[in-house]
């Protein structure tokens, strides 16, 4: 081995042991896991060969062992290495799957916005955007004002951060009959709501959409989001996984982030899995914790349609090898929210296991 091929390999090593002793410092799930080892089902000898068959087979650390709780799951050695490192995921695969171009046209609320509009995809409309406290039309050429009339007593604004990810920094207001805005804590105009937002980052402004009636009574305190992994196989897109993500406790959002949980959907048919998943804590449910709603006896009407919809819209994606579909399901027809380059694998696997041979992701 030379000595570039030494320092490549020396850099390449640092990175596994600075990124694992970051999840090891700061990540709750794997910290909780940890502690949860001291009582696993298996024994200290089954763990350290497994931690060992997953080091030496991803080549990088197993902290993943600990974060979803795998000296409690009896695994074949198959099903143990179908676990994919978030390490190897988000450096390796995610990095030699995307352009920068693409992550910066993608990770952007307003410019995916404009690209679904040029594309004809079917998108929650953004009726402005506010900027350094300033509300302006979706294109930012002018100032705007009375946004606010665009809404009717009842209706909901969602303010989203233009580059947020997983539900954070969303801020959600109704408007009431005397024209006021209400939010969780307080009562304020639409300007002073406005006001109330960080000026480091710009919002997209958009109504809250209703969702079919069926999905509501799953849960009814949020949009609950079809998440659907997309890849390109013989030619057109597939889908490859997808699951149900539902909020709970009243959340407004259905983030796992934030507290919501996931349910897998057969890919095929509609129908859900027996069992929900929440990714932090690794909850395991077989109804709505709030409406009851038994998942086993669950699926999404019409799926064969949705479907269709979705492999539709999907094939405007050319450019594209992988990504994560956010799709509302509403009385007309889906509507897709966002598309993420940038999607969990760590809430994918919490909620359907190892996902190597799902989405074809090997060392």
């Amino acid at each position: 081995m030379s000595f570039t091929h030494n320092k490549i390999y020396r850099w390449i090593k640092s990175i596994d042991w600075i990124f694992s002793l970051k999840v090891r410092l700061t990540d709750s799930d794997y910290i909780l896991g940890r502690k949860a080892a001291k009582a696993a089902k298996k024994s200290k000898g089954e763990i350290r060969l497994e931690l060992y068959s997953i080091r030496k087979y991803w080549g990088v650390s197993p902290d993943l062992y600990y974060r979803y709780r795998l000296f409690d799951i009896p695994l074949s050695r198959e099903q143990l290495l179908d676990y994919i490192p978030k390490i190897h995921f988000y450096t390796k695969y995610y990095k030699d799957t995307y352009s920068g171009e693409q992550l910066r046209l993608y990770g952007n609320k307003l410019s995916l916005y404009k690209e679904f509009k040029r594309l004809g995809v079917p998108t929650p409309e953004v009726l402005g955007v506010i900027c350094h406290g300033k509300v302006c039309n979706a294109d930012m050429t002018a100032c705007i004002s009375a946004v606010d009339n665009e809404f009717e007593p009842g209706e909901e604004v969602f303010l989203k951060p233009v580059d947020g990810k997983g539900g954070s920094g969303i801020v959600v207001a109704k408007k009431l009959d005397s024209g006021a805005w209400e939010t969780a804590d307080k009562k304020c105009t639409f300007d002073e709501l406005v006001g109330f937002l960080p000026r480091s980052s710009d919002y997209v402004i958009q109504k809250r959409l209703v969702q079919r009636h069926d999905l509501s009574l799953v849960n009814p305190s949020c949009i609950n989001t079809l998440r659907v992994i997309m890849q390109w196989r013989d030619g057109k897109p597939y889908i490859a996984v997808a699951v149900l993500r539902m909020g709970r406790n009243n959340s407004f959002v259905d983030n796992s982030a934030k507290g919501g949980i996931s349910v897998r959907i057969d890919e095929m048919t509609g129908k859900m899995f027996p069992l929900a998943h929440s990714e932090h804590g690794l909850e395991t449910l077989d109804r709505h914790p709030d409406t009851g709603y038994v998942f086993k006896d669950g699926e999404i009407a019409d799926w064969d349609s949705i479907r269709h919809e979705i492999e539709k819209h999907s094939a405007k994606f050319t450019s594209l090898k992988e990504w994560a579909w956010d799709v509302a399901v509403t009385e007309e027809g889906v509507c897709m929210i966002e598309l993420n380059l940038e999607y969990g694998i760590e809430h994918l696997q919490s909620c359907c296991g190892g996902m190597r041979k799902v989405l074809n992701v090997y060392p």
